[in-house]
């Protein structure tokens, strides 16, 4: 049986990539720990990690698990703040995130008179630079927006430029990063070995993905010693042929891409159907509005509550999601 703190040591070694400091950030023993993801892999019948160099990574069953898992225990912690709210004050949790500044001119007194009034309040407060405050709200919902960006979303392009210069100019992403991080490309459904040789086309679709493990991921990375085993599926580009203007590209991200690359890409701006956007917006409205999310459609912000009557079906909009 899956539990919710198993769910939780999992999400805890992919963002530290290490069982030590993940053991440590949990405030167990690393032995305690390691059974624990063990016996989460064994329920499971797979593996959900995998050593590469000094890391370790999720598999590709992994991901999928640590998706969900992310939306398991955010709704977990909805349900149970929402019956603590009932409750009243005297029991429930709050965490807060200020800067220095804010912390030493009113917030350290203002909380320390909101715990002696409800002493039996949960408490949790961290210091951050104003842009990591904006990633931690931000992050929180966006494990909500995974299903979209898996479908693909459309980007505006400067045609006739590769995808390493799509990746770096226009989504902001480092070449170390696209080197490191992104291991699995597809230009229209084809593997891709070189992003700085493939051409970007109008209405092309570019999938990006982390390595996938067994033969069948090791065949389709970028560079892969088994590339040549794909050979009649893999890209070709004929550089002389390059086009011109401004076009679209239909972007879809997966895995731990979808978590990292994602706020980035939804906050720069993104062309979708109404349809894929108006039961997200209509059930998770509550989540979103409490976590300070912002959404811009066609350049005007978005009440929550009128969000159902701003969009007509079969329409495509310009979407923005920002913190607030």
């Amino acid at each position: 049986m899956i539990t919710l703190k198993q769910l939780s040591h999992a999400l805890a070694l992919r963002q530290h990539g290490n069982f030590h400091r993940a053991a440590r950030s949990a405030n167990i023993s690393q032995p305690a720990f390691s059974r624990s993801i063990g016996k989460l892999e064994e329920g499971l019948g797979v593996t959900l990690f995998s050593r590469q160099g000094g890391d370790v990574v999720p598999t590709v069953y992994g991901e999928a698990l640590l998706d969900r898992a992310q939306l398991v225990l955010d709704e977990t912690g909805e349900m149970l703040r929402e019956i603590q709210l009932l409750q009243g004050l005297e029991a429930g949790g709050l965490s807060v995130a200020m800067g220095v500044f804010a912390a030493e001119i009113a917030a350290n007194q203002a909380l320390g008179e909101l715990i002696r009034r409800h002493p039996g309040l949960n408490f949790h407060a961290r210091l951050a630079s104003w842009y990591e405050i904006a990633d931690l709200v931000t992050s929180r919902a966006v494990p909500s927006f995974f299903p979209l960006l898996q479908k693909g979303v459309s980007v505006g392009v400067d045609l006739g430029c590769t995808i390493q210069g799509f990746l770096e100019d226009q989504l902001g992403l480092t070449p170390d990063y696209i080197e490191r991080r992104i291991q699995t490309l597809f230009l229209d459904a084809k593997p891709v070995d070189d992003p700085a040789k493939a051409l970007v086309r109008d209405g092309a679709t570019l999938t990006l993905s982390a390595a996938m493990p067994g033969l069948l991921g090791q065949m389709l990375r970028k560079g892969s010693v088994c590339a040549a085993l794909r050979s009649q599926i893999t890209h070709r580009e004929d550089l002389r042929d390059a086009p011109s203007g401004r076009g679209m590209v239909v972007v879809r991200l997966f895995n731990f891409l979808a978590r990292e690359v994602g706020p980035s890409l939804l906050e720069k701006g993104v062309w979708v159907q109404t349809e894929e956007i108006e039961d997200l917006f209509v059930q998770r409205a509550g989540m979103l509005q409490e976590d300070a999310i912002k959404v811009v459609l066609n350049g005007k912000t978005v009440d929550f509550k009128e969000i159902a009557r701003a969009i007509r079906p079969g329409e495509r909009v310009f979407l923005e999601v920002s913190s607030a």
